[in-house]
């Protein structure tokens, strides 16, 4: 690489690029895949905190 090269590179690393919205499907699919993922963890921390239906019942020897 040569250094004219690397400086507007430098340059254009300050410039700030133009905001984007989201399109309807990619808000659908935002809410859905947040939505699933939050579902998701709920119920994972619901079945830790209540533990396991079958090794609730103590073991006898």
């Amino acid at each position: 690489m040569n250094m004219p090269f690397l400086m507007t590179i430098i340059a254009q690393a300050g410039t700030a690029a133009p905001a984007q919205t989201l399109t309807a499907g990619g808000w659908a699919s935002m809410i859905l895949s947040v939505g699933f993922v939050t579902l998701l963890f709920a119920w994972c921390i619901r079945r830790v905190l209540r533990g396991d239906a079958n090794n609730r019942h103590e073991k006898k020897h």
